[in-house]
């Protein structure tokens, strides 16, 4: 279920500071990535097929490197949230992740679930703690760096 660490990213990112997030959500930013390369190049049963786990993970790790990439060249980050437009920017940026952890493969595929979730528990404690700390800004480079 999707919701839990949507509402866990949440929560952690209005608690903690700019610094203690990106110390928390540095290691379940890395786990998801991570699960989503192991997803992508796992040995899978026999009876199992690789497929709908591959293009997950694929599909993933594509929507990383473009977040990354329009991060690093863009004048603000993706998940930046310190004005009006930023929210609804940020927003539409957190809505593939949101998507992606509900309809990620199922079962038997149980491990394709997990970095997507893990990947939106990141981005939106990440929003969350753009929002309640406005003079600093945590962004997947920012944690990248640090």
């Amino acid at each position: 279920m999707i919701v839990a660490p949507v509402f866990t990213g949440y929560v952690a990112g209005s608690v903690l500071s700019a610094r203690a997030c990106s110390a928390y959500i540095g290691p379940a930013l890395c786990a998801g990535l991570a699960l989503a390369v192991f997803g992508l190049f796992a040995p899978t049963p026999e009876h199992q097929q690789a497929a709908p786990e591959r293009v997950s993970a694929l599909a993933l790790l594509g929507y990383v490197g473009l977040l990354l990439l329009v991060e690093r060249d863009s004048t603000f980050s993706p998940l930046d949230v310190r004005n009006g437009p930023g929210v609804l920017w940020s927003l539409a940026w957190l809505a593939p992740l949101i998507v992606g952890g509900a309809v990620a493969p199922h079962r038997p595929f149980e491990r394709a679930r997990w970095p997507w979730w893990l990947m939106a528990f990141a981005a939106t404690a990440i929003v969350s703690c753009d929002t309640s700390n406005l003079l600093s800004s945590v962004g997947f480079t920012y944690i990248a760096r640090d």
